[in-house]
């Protein structure tokens, strides 16, 4: 935070610095671009309103920012698509007809006697003159070439018109072309969509899923289709803006009724450790988040994360009527000693209960366990290895 301090003895520039990290404030004076050391104009300073607003700003900034950090772990289930009336869109179906090509009128008059008049009226002015019956001289040089000049003016308006309605009947041609084109893609499309087949709506998964930009989707993999797969090159896992990464596994059962999804879930290192407060002083504190609290955040982020890819299946294809989404994270398998992918949840999300949430207010970690589900929770939030559904 940066501002210039004015007063009738003093003028200097104060920067405002609050570490993110710790909470430690330092602020820096400058007069004419070099940093000053006085501890009594430090004081002036302190005192002033403009200082203490300023200081308030940037303790509010640091909050701020932390508090959107946060929020991009743990309310991943409001990047939510809506889930499609589809009645409606089969309705649209049904009813839609391409759209035709809208031509552009040919504005200009066309030129009659009264408008030929008026101009052979101002040429007459300028080209008769003189004392002498000047009127009617003019009168017949208009009745001289009026009948001439008016069929002259028609020929060209009719040259022009014809002219303009040629190239717009190759507009026409082209745009309606065009028009037709989108039309029979967007019915392609939806037709898809309406009435999948079980390689469209793995097709169609695989695309919305390789689309995902966060949280970032690592790899994908079809398990009707292993052509519909995806692993994102290594070399780009740097330049990602947070370390939410996580893999998605996806199959469709009973007649594309069902798809079941394993997700790789990001590791919990990955989630803020510290807490930032602004306390009553006006101060900012960061402080170490508890195991229970870091839990917690976690708990909410993998559960909105399961609500995230579920709306995603059923805004697909109507026909999907239960998602059903297990969590695998690596953990220790205290039997081998050995670090593997172990279920610590699995959801079934089924069409009717899923369309009723209202996912601005909902909170992820209550959701999940509204509907069906295999998840074991400690008092402090610890996620515990549970056997998914479907295997026994």
């Amino acid at each position: 935070m940066e501002f210039c301090l004015h007063k009738h003895n003093f003028e200097v520039e104060v920067q405002i610095l609050v570490d993110e990290d710790d909470g430690k404030e330092t602020i820096l004076l400058f007069k004419n671009g070099e940093e000053i050391h006085d501890d009594s104009i430090l004081r002036k300073v302190k005192r002033e309103k403009n200082f203490k607003d300023n200081l308030q700003i940037a303790r509010q900034n640091v909050f701020n920012k932390n508090s959107e950090y946060i929020r991009k772990f743990t309310e991943l289930h409001k990047l939510s698509p809506e889930i499609p009336d589809w009645e409606k869109l089969k309705d649209q179906f049904k009813k839609t007809v391409p759209k035709l090509y809208t031509r552009y009128k040919f504005k200009e008059e066309k030129p009659n006697k009264e408008i030929v008049t008026e101009e052979l009226q101002s040429e007459a002015k300028r080209n008769v003159k003189g004392i002498f019956f000047v009127k009617k001289r003019r009168k017949s040089y208009i009745n001289a070439r009026i009948e001439k000049k008016v069929s002259e003016k028609i020929t060209a308006w009719h040259d022009k018109k014809n002219i303009f309605e040629k190239e717009q009947d190759k507009i026409e041609v082209f745009e309606n072309d065009k028009l037709l084109k989108q039309y029979i893609s967007w019915k392609k499309e939806l037709n898809d969509r309406l009435n999948p087949t079980e390689q469209t709506i793995n097709k169609q998964l695989y695309d919305v899923f390789t689309s995902i930009e966060y949280p970032s989707v690592a790899s994908v993999v079809s398990v009707n289709y292993p052509e519909f797969s995806f692993k994102k090159p290594l070399m780009l896992d740097n330049i990602e803006n947070l370390p939410l990464k996580c893999g998605v596994s996806f199959e469709t059962v009973d007649e594309d009724k069902i798809v079941i999804l394993d997700i790789d879930l990001p590791r919990i290192e990955c989630y803020p450790t510290k807490k930032v407060s602004i306390l009553t002083s006006g101060k900012i504190s960061v402080k170490k988040k508890s195991l229970k609290d870091i839990n917690q955040d976690y708990l909410r982020s993998i559960s909105g994360i399961s609500i995230y890819f579920a709306s995603v299946c059923f805004s697909v294809s109507p026909t999907v009527e239960i998602v059903t989404v297990t969590g695998f994270n690596e953990r220790i398998n205290t039997a081998t000693g050995n670090e593997e992918n172990q279920s610590v949840y699995s959801v079934k999300y089924d069409k009717k209960n899923f369309g009723m949430l209202n996912i601005d207010n909902i909170d992820p970690s209550a959701t999940i366990q509204f509907f069906e589900n295999h998840m074991k929770l400690t008092k402090s939030f610890d996620l515990k290895i549970i056997v998914p559904f479907g295997e026994s």
